[in-house]
């Protein structure tokens, strides 16, 4: 029974070495994605229906990216920018994860607006200028308060306008045995 069990250690062993090699890519086939790596911009319309029939779209959808050296993109379409957040979240999607179905030509920078990154406010309530406001007013109502209730020592007090009392709690200075001169306690017994 012992050389059983070392014989089949031995093979599983040497069976993790042979898919060690087979990982790293000794025995691997080429890669998918060179398929689907972009080609140089459509100059005439049968680049064009190939290029839209390559990324799954009809020709009036395929938009490439201008050809005007600021892009690099080939014939890769310009799709417009539909992040992830503002996709409906209730639909059937082959991907529900990424809220994209299966072959869905991808956004230039697709990976920039996923869920937990980045998201360009598209459905916001309020203006900038309404969020800035109503900050600022928040900032200058807390320093107000500050103000109005530092007594005496704050800028109302000192320009004498009314302010709200300032609650301390009054402490007596820390007494120790220390100090010289002063004597806090005493083993004598007490004159009567």
């Amino acid at each position: 029974m012992a050389t059983v069990a070392k014989y089949s250690r031995l093979l599983a062993v040497r069976g993790q070495a042979v898919q060690s090699l087979v990982s790293r890519g000794m025995a691997s086939p080429a890669p998918w994605n060179y398929l689907w790596k972009p080609a140089p911009f459509p100059e005439n319309d049968d680049a064009r229906k190939a290029a839209a029939k390559k990324y799954g779209l009809i020709l009036e959808d395929y938009n490439p990216y201008p050809h005007n050296g600021e892009h690099l993109t080939g014939d890769y379409p310009a799709l417009p920018l539909e992040p992830m957040e503002t996709r409906a979240g209730l639909r059937n999607w082959d991907y529900p994860e990424y809220k994209r179905n299966y072959g869905e030509p991808l956004h230039e920078a697709w990976d920039m607006y996923q869920e937990t990154r980045y998201s360009p406010a598209a459905h916001i309530r309020y203006t900038r200028k309404q969020m800035y406001m109503v900050q600022a007013g928040l900032l200058f109502t807390t320093l107000f308060l500050f103000e109005l209730c530092e007594g005496d020592q704050g800028m109302f007090g000192k320009a004498g306008l009314p302010t709200l009392p300032r609650f301390e709690r009054p402490v007596l200075e820390q007494q120790l045995g220390f100090k010289e001169g002063v004597v806090h306690y005493t083993f004598e017994p007490a004159d009567e």
